[in-house]
């Protein structure tokens, strides 16, 4: 798993973590959380080519549904982030 593959993970599991929140692939890549001295500076092209690229080893820990990624351990990553984008209510 390169160093990119556990940014993203780690960007996921921080949002999860301050409310179950799942991101579109630009804002995963504008909010990407640096590990260590990684300076991951890929344009966005890059990263999605990555993404897309590195499935098969991401998607043993993330899910991507209708355009939003969130953690296989929240199973209502996608549901909260709509119901919270309709209605304005946590």
């Amino acid at each position: 798993m390169s160093n990119l593959d556990k940014s993203i993970i780690s960007t996921l599991a921080f949002y999860d973590a301050v409310g179950s929140v799942s991101l579109t692939r630009i804002e995963l890549c504008k909010y990407l959380l640096r590990l260590g001295n990684a300076q991951n500076t890929a344009s966005f092209r890059n990263f999605f080519e990555h993404i897309d690229n590195n499935w098969d080893e991401l998607s043993k820990r993330i899910t991507r549904y209708r355009g939003f990624y969130f953690l296989k351990t929240n199973p209502h990553g996608y549901k909260r982030r709509i119901h919270t984008s309709k209605t304005g209510v946590k």
